[in-house]
């Protein structure tokens, strides 16, 4: 059920335009940089978007000029896991051998779990409960269980991604806040 939801999920998202990627983004950043907690949030981490997913190219960047410290995620290849690192410029990115943009060796300043103050998650699909499906790897359940407790999550996604519900397991976490072009989802949790 899960393997055909997110794939089903990814193909529907494939057929969003460029434009219409890039404008629904948009919208998601001007929510997402009104939230007080991401406006007093030093440490932000970001997923660099790949293929259709929210385009975080343009938050990145405007973060940076804001004073935050940028942190983004590097997969460690056969450990399952993400390596964290500070970003100082975009600059400092290059495509990996998986075809995602993240900071190459020398660029590699590995900084914490604990040390971030906000994170904004990738994902393939989301319900109104704050359900996550990712892409079936489980890199983002083991980085949020690491994070501190005061951190804030919130993921981003296009109101598409929305589904009635996700299939959940027992080590699943739930997303304490989903942004989408038109609304917030604000999950009890």
């Amino acid at each position: 059920m899960k393997k055909e939801l997110r794939s089903r999920i990814i193909k529907e998202r494939q057929k969003i335009s460029r434009e219409d990627v890039l404008k629904k983004s948009l919208e998601i950043k001007n929510k997402l940089f009104n939230i007080p907690e991401f406006i007093n949030a030093k440490r932000v981490m970001f997923f660099v978007s790949y293929k259709n997913e929210v385009d975080t190219i343009d938050m990145i960047d405007e973060a940076m000029k804001l004073g935050k410290e940028i942190i983004v995620p590097i997969v460690v290849p056969g450990e399952k896991d993400l390596l964290l690192s500070k970003l100082n410029s975009m600059n400092e990115l290059e495509e990996s051998s998986y075809g995602i943009l993240e900071p190459p060796k020398k660029y590699i300043r590995p900084v914490s779990a604990e040390e971030i103050d906000f994170v904004v998650a990738p994902g393939v699909a989301f319900d109104e409960n704050g359900f996550r499906m990712g892409y079936g790897g489980g890199y983002y359940d083991r980085l949020l269980s690491k994070i501190s407790k005061s951190c804030k999550v919130a993921a981003i996604a296009f109101e598409m991604q929305i589904v009635p519900e996700v299939p959940t397991e027992p080590h699943d976490m739930r997303i304490g806040m989903i942004i989408t072009e038109d609304r917030i989802i604000s999950p009890n949790i």
